[in-house]
């Protein structure tokens, strides 16, 4: 009797490992399968700026700040070692191939800003130019990849599916560069926070949203 019982357990222990495997390559196979598709509203990025921001001269200055979307990491690093063309694009012109959209804003110095902007549809990273005085855009830009979510459905045969998470940037922006820069997923994006709890809390001035050809 108790021999039978370690036969069954260790079928059990086996049929386990065999399902866990199972599910961990379901859902790496739903992962390079997810269709990255358009989001509304799916990209948060809370940007601080220093009283001091992209000081020279012995004053402060406001900034432009680029948000980019790309299908591919070699589209962004090409962008920002090329400073001609990135200087082009930092200026409203039309961005290379690759790179599916820009969007610039002004920042001022000593406020918190917020935007909220759509996700395109193949838009597989997203990242930020802050264009400082006299610093290279290789040590003022940072790149980060769309976070990706797997969900699973049905018990006896679990199907799972993967998809695009509503990602947040944080960024701290300095006397003369990035101060810190995170990314992390979100199920949602938050509301804004009331004016009251956010004195430093000031709207970005949008300046153009340009795209691929």
């Amino acid at each position: 009797m108790m021999k039978n019982k370690a036969i069954w357990s260790a079928i059990g222990c086996l049929l386990l490992s065999l399902s866990g495997c199972t599910s961990d390559a379901a859902k790496q196979q739903a992962r390079s399968s997810v269709s990255w598709r358009y989001g509304s509203q799916a990209i948060l990025v809370n940007a601080q700026t220093a009283p001091d921001l992209n000081s020279y001269d012995g004053e402060s200055h406001s900034l432009v700040l680029a948000v980019v979307q790309t299908r591919s990491p070699d589209a962004f690093y090409q962008l920002i070692q090329t400073p001609e063309l990135a200087g082009l694009v930092l200026q409203g012109g039309r961005p290379p191939d690759g790179i599916l959209q820009v969007s610039r804003y002004a920042l001022e110095p000593g406020h918190a800003f917020r935007l909220v902007l759509d996700r395109l549809q193949e838009a597989r990273q997203v990242g930020f130019i802050a264009a400082f005085y006299g610093l290279p855009l290789t040590q003022t830009s940072r790149l980060f990849d769309i976070p990706v979510s797997v969900t699973r459905s049905g018990i006896l045969f679990p199907d799972w599916q993967a998809a695009p998470s509503p990602l947040a940037l944080d960024l701290k922006l300095g006397n003369s560069g990035i101060g810190e820069a995170e990314s992390h997923p979100l199920e949602r994006i938050p509301a804004a926070p009331d004016p009251a709890s956010a004195p430093t809390a000031a709207t970005p001035i949008r300046l153009s949203d340009s795209g691929e050809p």
